[in-house]
């Protein structure tokens, strides 16, 4: 143009200089050429154009372009790419080729401002666009010290280079790139390249999108399953139990007891191997199920208030096994179950006794199932410090001492010494939960 060419008003425009012109300083501007080269687009895009287009051209392609700026189509926009270069004129090149890709763009003049913006939010970079040699921190530096903060290992780090020997760019796979272009490049050969990238970035946050609600479905129903399962677990018990009025809070206690000695366990060095988390989980939702083989009992055996007969107390002793096998059979319809498996060898082993003249099975030791002999001294403690018709409730001190005498006859050794160092929170939990 005479007077004055197109790059010269340009710089004008975004100099600020004219005060008429102030108010168009951040206006978007497409320079219309007719020499369409390199040159040209690197000066363009260093006094501040935004996008070029070649003489000749059809009204449609100058629409393209001005609805490309106004209105970013946006195929990536929820994508974050940061570009490195020490060259404003590249780094506004990169800016209007990424322009219409939507994605989110932060700049860079060196490796030092960029590893400041990755350590800040390391999450937040999808791609980084980094030349080779750069002033402070080069691109083979960041590249290595990016890698060590990301902690995805898939982030692209592609080079911007104008190396071509075949040692420095394998240099930058060493340290981590995942590709590279050579400049000088066109805009249609950096978003080819950039595309490839974008575009697996893209579909792999999707993937991971679905993941995630897939997985919050699967956790809450879970969720629901596992509340179901327990309030199901506490009415079946509760049924049992109140066939039996003068029980009271007898499962509230006994479970609050089991956690806690379970607890004391998962400390101890004895059974750090045999209990976790998620043993104790089991342990705690298992309890309430201890009696639930009393079902079988008759009521005139259970609920008679005198003293037994040895064929009404033979006829009592059958609910360990029948909870059992109840609970054993429950799991052999629904599968793999640690909770089924554990509330069965609870229901069938509470009974047993430390030198083997418990019920049903006689077992000795060791071989009584863990989780039976923890309960066993829940059980037994509870039903000391409870009222019944037959006889009065005793006080938690000779309940202590009748546990700590009965120590390698009726009780584990071991779990004895640990109810007695944990009496304190015992009669806290019988405490807050006496029957009325």
């Amino acid at each position: 143009m005479p007077l004055m060419d197109g790059l010269e008003f340009t710089l004008k425009i975004r100099s600020g200089e004219i005060p008429e012109l102030r108010p168009f300083k951040d206006t978007p501007i497409i320079l219309i050429t007719g020499v369409n080269d390199l040159n040209i687009r690197e000066r363009g895009f260093k006094a501040g154009v935004n996008e070029f287009i070649a003489k000749p051209f059809r009204p449609e392609e100058l629409q393209h372009i001005v609805n490309r700026i106004l209105h970013p189509e946006g195929v990536y926009r929820e994508l974050n790419v940061l570009a490195v270069d020490d060259s404003a004129t590249v780094r506004s090149m990169v800016r209007s080729c990424l322009r219409e890709t939507g994605v989110h763009l932060q700049l860079a003049e060196d490796g030092a401002v960029a590893l400041k913006i990755i350590q800040q939010n390391p999450e937040k970079i999808d791609l980084v666009l980094t030349d080779f040699e750069m002033p402070i921190m080069n691109g083979l530096q960041l590249c290595t010290q990016a890698r060590l903060v990301f902690k995805d290992p898939d982030v692209p780090i592609i080079f911007l280079t104008s190396i071509t020997e075949r040692q420095e760019i394998l240099k930058t796979f060493a340290a981590g790139a995942t590709d590279y272009l050579l400049k000088p490049f066109t805009k249609e050969e950096l978003l080819a390249r950039l595309n490839v990238h974008l575009k697996q970035r893209w579909q792999n946050k999707e993937k991971q999108q679905e993941r995630w609600i897939l997985e919050s479905k699967l956790f809450e129903r879970t969720q629901t399953l596992l509340k179901t399962q327990e309030a199901t677990i506490q009415v079946i018990a509760n049924l049992v139990e109140h066939r039996d009025p003068e029980t009271g809070n007898h499962i509230i206690r006994t479970q609050n007891y089991v956690r806690l000695l379970g607890k004391a366990l998962m400390d101890s060095k004895k059974y750090k191997q045999q209990t976790d988390a998620e043993w104790l989980d089991n342990l705690t939702k298992s309890a309430p199920l201890h009696d639930i083989g009393k079902i079988a009992v008759p009521d005139h055996i259970l609920l008679k208030p005198g003293k037994l007969t040895p064929e009404e107390f033979a006829a009592i002793k059958l609910h360990a096994a029948a909870g059992r096998d109840a609970l054993l059979q429950a799991k052999k319809h629904l599968g793999e179950s640690n909770f089924l498996a554990m509330a069965a060898d609870m229901a069938g082993s509470h009974h047993e006794k430390w030198d083997g003249s418990g019920y049903p099975q006689g077992l000795k030791e060791h071989n009584i199932p863990l989780v039976g002999r923890i309960m066993a001294v829940a059980d037994v403690y509870d039903a000391l410090i409870s009222k019944r018709v037959y006889k009065a409730a005793m006080p938690h001190a000779e309940a202590v001492d009748f546990i700590e005498a009965n120590a390698a006859s009726h009780f584990d050794p071991f779990l004895v010494r640990l109810f007695i160092q944990h009496q304190t929170e015992i009669r806290e939990i019988k405490n807050a939960h006496s029957d009325p």
